[in-house]
């Protein structure tokens, strides 16, 4: 018997698949006249990989009668294929497109009755018909999960302008299963009514019943939303709600959902009459928002929507309710007219505030902030410019302070009845362009015992750091930015804890430059930013302070125009130097002749033109003494060794 050799089959070529697909899909048809089957066609040929039988299988789309799972995310269709109908067991479809022609309609998802998870649908805005619409059965798919619809929703054409009308939305809240819903960019809607609940006369079901997130976007006239018919005898209209986002809704004025007891989470965005207290029908005391954790307003706030922080609670009294005050996160961000907080303070239960852009807004008094017992976490940034002394011992539990752009700051004090406070559980403290800040209130030394990273920058009144800050046993990271009148860093050199130390533009001070002359920069020291430094021309040399940074990991020099070149062997000693970032240096010329540290990993040279001149070329001399650093970054090329 004659033995027959075996034959390998190389893969198809990625045209050869698209041939074979269109073959078994269409037969003679040119498929390449529909832009849209086409662009199909060569997703599932690039998915096919080369392989005749799964190109042949899926060329056959009424073969797939069996087909569970498809995935069309990521491809430009314009709307599904024709027999899409056929695909009768499908239990997961990501997108379904609606489009005009015949079989790519939104009825057509009447055929896959045992959809779950989550669905998109786009280009409603090419249904011509409502009844269409409602042959699609979405509330008789129970298993869904979530529904995201992009485009108009039962829509009424008038065909001599050919204009779309959205009047109201689907019955989506007889969907028992549905988790998360997103509705957005509906132009028209003004109202949206109790058919949003899918409620009718004879129905006690209630409306979304396993709803837990609600985002409304981009509706440019919506003004209400009204309450389902049945004034709560089946309970409240969102019972499991936890996040409500309602974004870019400039005219929606009339009320939110009064009765959202899981509610967790409201953000609220571009809503600029949003309870305003002249428009508004329903007062915040009619809220019950009572298991609210996080609370962020952001552009155009009102003082109605802000009066929410009282009514949380206080329904009807808060030494009665103590434990219904939930709130947790406040974040008031872009309320140029905001100006003042509600007039009993903010709830106790907050853990972290956040205000951003609120110039005019008043600072509350230190009675009210002596309440924020639980306050963990404060950003202040461009915002309460009537704000000039910040009492930061009046936190006891703070750990993260961020104040930024605050004009007219002059003091932060850590000083409470003549005495410091002991702020033990401060870990951050950023501050940063507060021109007019000169001092730190502070008495025998600084009380932060457990700070961890320390920021100043852009304070240009500012002439010393806070007594005392050379004792933090626990400070990792110290950076010191833009500090013109800074006169002296610290007494005695900084703990050998400090890992990371970037100072930039202190002329006064050259504070890196000098610490390593005298000897006071920690031996543990493992990042290290010398930046806008213009008064510099040479870093220390051989025993002058570099000699003892065998930890030193990183080390980027920045903006140091006058810089003419790096000690050779002083950086010989940087035994576990690993990334050396070069910038903006132009009086540099070359790298020291003694070379650079033998564990250098990356070198990166940037906007040094002599530098980059001198080591861009690949045979060149210069580029030899370098070839032992695996990636050597200039600009932006990237050179693998």
């Amino acid at each position: 018997m004659k033995n027959v050799p075996i034959q390998f089959l190389e893969p198809l070529s990625h045209q050869d698949c698209r041939l074979l697909l269109a073959k078994h899909a269409f037969g003679n048809e040119n498929y390449s006249a529909n832009s849209n089957l086409e662009d199909i066609g060569k997703q599932i040929a690039l998915k096919c990989k080369g392989l005749p039988l799964a190109t042949q299988t899926l060329g056959g789309v009424e073969e797939l009668v069996n087909l569970h799972h498809l995935d069309v995310s990521g491809t430009k269709i314009e709307e599904m294929p024709v027999q899409m109908g056929r695909l009768k067991s499908l239990r997961q479809l990501t997108a379904f497109v609606v489009g005009r022609s015949a079989g790519s309609s939104i009825g057509e998802l009447r055929e896959f009755p045992p959809l779950q998870g989550k669905l998109a649908i786009f280009n409603l805005q090419n249904v011509d018909d409502a009844r269409d619409a409602l042959q699609a059965n979405l509330k008789d798919k129970k298993d869904l999960k979530e529904l995201e619809l992009h485009g108009a929703q039962r829509m009424l054409i008038i065909p001599k302008r050919r204009k779309i009308y959205c009047w109201s939305l689907p019955p989506v809240g007889r969907l028992p299963s549905l988790k998360e819903l997103c509705i957005e960019r509906m132009k028209s809607v003004k109202m949206i009514g109790v058919e949003f609940y899918g409620r009718n006369g004879a129905s006690r079901i209630q409306p979304f019943q396993s709803l837990e997130k609600l985002k409304f976007m981009e509706m440019a006239e919506w003004e209400e939303c009204v309450p389902s018919a049945s004034g709560g005898e089946y309970g409240p209209d969102f019972p499991r709600l936890q996040e409500l986002i309602l974004t870019n809704c400039p005219k929606l004025s009339r009320s939110l959902p009064c009765h959202l007891p899981c509610l967790k989470k409201l953000t609220v965005s571009g809503c600029e009459v949003l309870h305003d207290e002249g428009a508004n029908t329903t007062t915040t005391s009619s809220l019950n928002y009572r298991s609210l954790e996080e609370l962020e307003i952001e552009g155009g706030c009102q003082k109605g929507l802000l009066s929410l922080l009282v009514e949380i609670g206080n329904f009807v009294d808060i030494q009665c309710l103590p434990n219904r005050n939930c709130l947790q996160r406040l974040s008031l961000r872009n309320c140029p007219t905001l100006s003042l907080f509600p007039k009993d303070g903010l709830p106790t239960t907050l853990t972290t505030l956040y205000i951003e852009n609120c110039k005019r807004l008043e600072f509350l008094p230190d009675e009210m902030l002596a309440k924020l017992t639980s306050l963990e976490s404060l950003w202040i940034e461009k915002s309460c410019d009537s704000l000039r002394n910040f009492p930061v011992s009046i936190f006891p539990k703070l750990k993260k302070l961020h104040i930024w752009g605050s004009e007219n700051l002059e003091s932060l004090s850590f000083i409470e009845e003549g005495v410091n406070e002991n702020l033990s559980h401060l870990r951050e403290l950023l501050i940063y362009d507060c021109p007019n800040l000169m001092c730190f209130q502070c008495q025998g030394g600084w009380p932060t015992p457990n700070l961890n990273e320390f920021t100043i920058g852009e304070c240009k009144n500012l002439k010393s750091l806070p007594e005392g800050i050379h004792t933090l046993t626990t400070l990792r990271v110290l950076q010191v930015d833009d500090l013109p009148n800074l006169e002296s860093f610290t007494e005695g050199g900084l703990r050998p804890n400090i890992r990371r130390l970037c100072t930039r533009s202190c002329e006064r001070l050259t504070a890196s430059v000098t610490l390593l002359k005298e000897h006071l920069l920690p031996t543990t020291l493992r990042s290290l930013i010398i930046s806008e430094c213009h008064s510099v021309q040479v870093l220390p040399g051989e025993g002058e302070g570099l000699q003892h940074l065998t930890s030193l990991q990183f080390l980027q020099i920045d903006k140091c125009p006058n810089l003419q070149f790096l000690p050779g062997k002083g950086l010989q000693h940087f035994t576990s130097l690993q990334e050396l970032y070069i910038s903006k240096c132009d009086s540099i010329q070359f790298l020291p002749e003694e070379g650079l540290p033998p564990a250098l990993s990356l070198l990166h040279i940037y906007n040094c033109f002599a530098l980059a001149k001198r080591y861009q070329n690949k045979t060149g001399k210069d580029r030899a003494k370098i070839s032992h650093i695996p990636c050597i970054k200039i600009n932006d090329q990237v050179i693998i060794i």
